[in-house]
């Protein structure tokens, strides 16, 4: 970009109409509106600063400079590294969120975190499909994965690509087993007693931290009776949307055939059958509002569990074969791999509220006989599956996977 000092001893852009009085007017001037864009050779991303093309392209070359002192991890940047001493070897959390529990390891995923989950503050619109996304990185990577199909990220150990960095963050957990993990909760399950009085809780942790936030949602009165609230406020947000539904309606089913479910009472049930969905789509759609995730009991219980409401259903309406959705819905925390994620319950229901207008709409599709089962919310592996399901033998797997769904958050 050439600069051009005319008779009257005015710098001129050589781009635009701009004239400064002064030399680092004009270099600012040209910073701001006429950036020079450093692009990668090998896709379309762009930047104006060097070091952050450099960076970039790690993600292609798998380079992985900084390495943790205290473990095998490596990573392509200083950033990432201090943020995996600080998560993986450390209780430290010192950004906590004012709105909610959450808390972070430092203050950019915090004021992050508070633009995408406590305000509507969107200012970044794709221009192929219109979703809008809170900061411009949030937009790139979509546009990179969504619509170029990009996948620059690659695990160092099987080499699996991925779209997103945290998407194989999350894979890599996979590595580490944690079986390793050596802080067991002492509690019973759903019970602020010891485990010597009940249905062991026996979750494990990496952190003391995480067994701490644990147990602060599961094993104390307040936590317990929040877990108890959860239903009745699904209950008025149907009412408030409008939505008739039937609530402790007939189908219970009793599971004390079942040693893995020891607890208080003796049986599930659907908490909520919506009438008017169900004749919409021609299935009964059911939603389970799930108080304690039951994260202990092992896969052929919530197989179990799911397959006795099923059979409770047709045999309360005296069919062979009933079309049936029905919903899972966990209002608590959540883990993929060893993160931990606890979205606020409003946005939950409001992802709720979402599939079912899709379902209404006939957008959402459901098996065209039996089953459909839909997760939000719940336990997945680091690769992305149901924690529930990951024990399960080769026969029932394939079954299972045929109707079990997650509704992405």
């Amino acid at each position: 970009m050439k600069c051009v000092h005319d008779e009257i001893n005015l710098y001129i852009c050589g781009q635009c109409d701009y004239k400064a009085s002064d030399l680092q007017s004009l270099r600012e001037h040209k910073r701001t509106h006429h950036p020079l864009l450093h692009r990668c050779d090998v896709c379309n991303y762009t930047t104006t600063k060097k070091c952050n093309l450099e960076r970039h392209l790690r993600t292609h070359t798998g380079e992985k400079p900084f390495a943790c002192t205290q473990c095998d991890f490596t990573t392509a940047t200083q950033s990432h590294l201090t943020e995996h001493v600080l998560r993986k070897h450390t209780d430290a959390r010192p950004f906590p969120c004012t709105q909610c529990d959450s808390k972070f390891v430092t203050n950019h995923k915090l004021q992050t975190h508070i633009l995408r989950k406590h305000t509507n503050f969107r200012p970044h619109r794709c221009d192929h499909c219109k979703k809008t996304w809170v900061t411009q990185g949030d937009l790139q990577r979509h546009v990179r994965a969504v619509h170029l199909g990009e996948q620059p990220y690659k695990c160092g150990e099987c080499g699996r690509v991925f779209s997103r960095a945290d998407s194989l963050r999350t894979h890599e957990a996979l590595h580490e087993s944690s079986e390793a993990w050596t802080i067991v909760c002492p509690y019973a399950d759903c019970a602020t007693d010891a485990a010597e009085q009940g249905v062991p809780c026996g979750k494990r942790f990496p952190l003391p931290w995480k067994l701490e936030y644990h147990i602060k949602f599961f094993h104390t009165l307040g936590g317990l009776r929040t877990h108890l609230q959860t239903e009745q406020k699904m209950a008025n947000l149907f009412q408030a949307h409008g939505i008739p539904y039937l609530r402790d309606w007939q189908n219970a089913v009793y599971h004390s055939h079942c040693p893995q479910l020891a607890l208080p009472g003796s049986h599930s049930r659907p908490d909520f059958l919506l009438p008017e969905f169900t004749a919409a789509v021609n299935a009964y759609v059911l939603v389970g509002n799930d108080e304690f995730a039951h994260r202990q009991y092992p896969s052929h219980c919530e197989l179990k569990r799911v397959l006795n409401i099923t059979s409770a259903v047709s045999a309360y309406h005296e069919q062979q074969s009933v079309r049936l959705a029905y919903i899972r819905f966990n209002p608590h925390h959540y883990m993929k791999g060893d993160i931990l994620y606890d979205p606020s319950l409003e946005s939950r229901h409001a992802k709720l509220l979402q599939l079912l207008e899709e379902l209404q709409s006939g957008s959402y599709e459901l098996q065209d006989q039996g089953l459909t089962l839909i997760y939000l919310y719940y336990d997945r592996t680091a690769d992305g599956e149901l924690s529930f399901f990951k024990d399960l033998d080769s026969v029932l797997a394939p079954a299972m996977a045929a109707c079990a769904r997650i509704y992405e958050e």
